[in-house]
């Protein structure tokens, strides 16, 4: 049986280990956790440079990520622009780029937007609580408006 001091040192070498385990995996509820952020980001993950100056402005364009097109409507994945100072450097953002593009961020997943086409969509790791949606790729979620 291990003395006292001997338990002590194992106890805090596991806790140790934990801490620098859990600190290399991004939290469930956090943007990084979703398949899309375990790649770097390519061309084709970039927001078109010509959409609406506003919906730029929300998001930090080396953050964006392609996720799917659906029913003529880009989505993407991004985090809010670093200077937005309600976000605190954390937070997501869902962009939908259609004829009428919009982003909607939040501090931290879900992030649920309507866009203008017959779908609403949510960017989450899990099935939001309320009914009728369907999974279109790892963390994003669509269901009729």
């Amino acid at each position: 049986m291990p003395s006292p001091p001997s338990r002590l040192l194992v106890g805090l070498t596991l806790v140790a280990a934990a801490a620098v385990l859990t600190g290399c995996t991004p939290a469930v509820d956090s943007i990084d956790a979703l398949e899309a952020y375990q790649r770097e980001q390519t061309d084709a993950d970039l927001v078109p440079a010509d959409v609406d100056g506003s919906v730029l402005d929300a998001v930090d364009p080396s953050s964006t990520r392609l996720l799917a097109e659906v029913d003529g409507t880009t989505i993407y994945a991004a985090k809010p622009a670093a200077g937005d100072p309600t976000m605190d450097g954390s937070g997501a953002c869902l962009v939908l780029v259609s004829s009428q593009p919009m982003a909607g961020c939040g501090s931290r997943l879900p992030v649920t937007v309507s866009g203008p086409g017959p779908n609403e969509y949510s960017l989450s790791p899990r099935m939001p609580d309320d009914e009728g949606w369907t999974e279109v790729v790892d963390g994003l979620w669509s269901r009729p408006k």
